[in-house]
C-alpha cells in the first residue's frame, strides 16, 4: 500500500470493467501531486460516469465525503492512505496511517479480503 494513496476492497460487481465482490484496487501515487479527492473523482470518471452523483462533486470535497459515496452506493469498502514521508524520503515520525471507510453490510468475500 505504500505507494498507492487509495484501495478499493469491492462489494459490488461490475463485470464490465472486471470489478468483482471482495476484488482488491489500488489507484493514485503518493508521489503524483494529485489530491486524494481528485484521484477519486478520476476513478469515479472513469468507472462510474452514469452515476450523477459524481458530477456533482469537485476536488474541493473531503476525500471522506466522496468515499462515503462508494461505500453508500455500491457497497465497497475503501482504503484512505494518510501515511506522511519526510523530505529525504522516511517514513515520518507517526508511521503509517489511512483511515478505512466500511459499508454497512460486508460481503462475505470482502470479509475474506480484509
Amino acid at each position: 500500500m505504500d505507494d498507492y494513496k487509495i484501495a478499493f476492497i469491492f462489494g459490488s460487481d461490475k463485470q464490465d470493467v472486471n470489478i468483482f465482490d471482495g476484488g482488491i484496487k489500488k489507484i493514485g501515487d503518493m508521489k503524483d501531486g494529485y489530491f486524494h479527492s481528485t484521484t477519486l473523482l478520476n476513478f469515479a470518471k472513469e468507472y462510474y460516469s452514469d452515476v450523477g452523483m459524481f458530477k456533482k462533486l469537485t476536488n474541493k470535497h473531503a476525500p471522506e465525503a466522496i468515499s462515503y459515496f462508494y461505500t453508500h452506493l455500491f457497497n465497497h469498502a475503501v482504503f484512505l492512505n494518510a501515511t506522511k514521508y519526510n523530505e529525504d524520503g522516511s517514513l515520518g515520525k507517526h508511521g503509517k496511517q489511512g483511515i478505512i471507510l466500511l459499508p454497512k453490510n460486508l460481503t462475505e468475500k470482502q470479509k475474506n479480503t480484509l
